[in-house]
């Protein structure tokens, strides 16, 4: 559904199928923030939200591909109508007992 997709949609890579054992997870759960796309279809992320030269040099030359959840526009009988929805993400830690 790339319908949805628009400016400031957020993308949260849930498996990243990443093979190499240390590497495995290393994108899952990552949240990222569409910005402009030209009418190519391509998306470009929001400055800031991007990745970052540890992320690339963790991906190197590998090819993978990734699931990802998308929190874009309504779809009204199959058009992407409005905007895209406004959500709030954070990370916290909990320290548990061992």
């Amino acid at each position: 559904m790339f319908k949805a997709l628009g400016e400031n949609a957020y993308v949260v890579i849930s498996d990243d199928h990443m093979t190499a054992g240390d590497l495995h997870g290393t994108f899952t759960g990552r949240i990222f923030r569409l910005g402009f796309s030209p009418s190519t279809g391509i998306w470009n992320f929001l400055p800031g939200q991007d990745l970052t030269a540890t992320d690339l040099g963790n991906l190197g030359t590998m090819k993978t591909t990734f699931d990802v959840l998308v929190v874009g526009r309504r779809l009204r009988s199959g058009a992407a109508v409005g905007p895209v929805q406004d959500v709030w993400a954070y990370s916290t830690y909990l320290s548990t007992p061992n």
